[in-house]
């Protein structure tokens, strides 16, 4: 399981419905849910890829999506 340093928070679904943008902290726990449910490493791969084209998603929290994808080659 791969495990990205910095804090954490919950993404709450209230916050993603209004479109309020994504944080790193919030990406980091997202990245913990899907490491815990989804064995499947290219199901992984292909989320953190797609969440790059987001928009709603800041541009620290982008960045914790490409470490992740670093990690995962």
């Amino acid at each position: 399981m791969i495990n990205l340093p910095g804090p954490r928070k919950e993404r709450s679904n209230d916050d993603a419905r209004r479109g309020i943008p994504m944080t790193a902290p919030e990406v980091r726990w997202v990245i913990d849910q899907l490491e815990a449910q989804n064995p499947n490493k290219n199901a992984r791969r292909r989320l953190a890829e797609l969440a790059l084209g987001r928009p709603n998603i800041t541009p620290d929290g982008k960045d914790v999506y490409r470490e992740y994808l670093a990690l995962l080659k």
